[in-house]
């Protein structure tokens, strides 16, 4: 509802969550203009898509999705055609900032073209450190797979032709799998990496881990 709220309001905007467990019952939450949404007190607060949907889906140039100190689990896409991030989707021309946050237990499925089975960007993607954080981002246990064969790429990551990313200090990618390509990350843009963890990840075709 906070976010449904604040897309009906022009501008930036910033939501605090409070501790807890948010499960999403309306399906992917739509960010199409500049949003900051951060993890208020002690403790863990968890967005779930429920295995049912994705979580946000970010468009329009421009537009910068920030998430600081939260726990992203169990997005899912999946159908006949392309299914792209399981848990986030960045379009073209924007800014995506993942900062002292995990996300986990997401999936892109189809029958032929799945990429990204935590995040998928034609975009800016940065992983990485909060400011005055010394707990790094996790893209664990996310999954890329086909059904009938045809192109799973990305296990954890996957960016298009037009996206970056960067993987910041502390960073951990680990324990991903994609049915044929980077099952850790695929990339087709520009990417830069700075003491992070890439490991234990898995890929049927090429590169476990990028």
């Amino acid at each position: 509802e906070a976010v449904t709220s604040t897309e009906a309001n022009p501008g930036a905007d910033a939501i605090l969550v409070s501790v807890g467990n948010y499960p999403l019952t309306n399906g992917q939450l739509s960010v199409t203009q500049d949003l900051e949404v951060s993890r208020v007190g002690a403790g863990s607060a968890t967005i779930s898509g429920d295995d049912a949907s994705r979580i946000f889906n970010v468009s329009g140039a421009g537009t910068d999705l920030s998430l600081r100190f939260l726990t992203l689990k169990d997005g899912r896409v999946s159908g006949a055609g392309p299914s792209f991030g399981g848990a986030i989707r960045g379009g073209t021309g924007t800014t995506i900032t993942i900062a002292s946050t995990s996300v986990s237990d997401s999936e892109a499925s189809a029958d032929s073209d799945a990429r990204g089975g935590a995040i998928y960007t034609d975009g800016a993607l940065t992983i990485g450190l909060a400011s005055g954080s010394l707990t790094g981002s996790a893209i664990t246990a996310n999954s890329a797979s086909t059904t009938v064969g045809g192109s799973a790429q990305g296990g954890a990551v996957a960016v298009g032709a037009t996206g970056s990313l960067t993987v910041g200090s502390r960073t951990t990618i680990s324990g991903n799998t994609a049915t044929q390509s980077g099952g850790g990350i695929y990339n087709a843009g520009v990417l830069n990496v700075t003491s992070s963890t890439i490991s234990g990840n898995t890929a049927g075709t090429f590169g476990g881990g990028i």
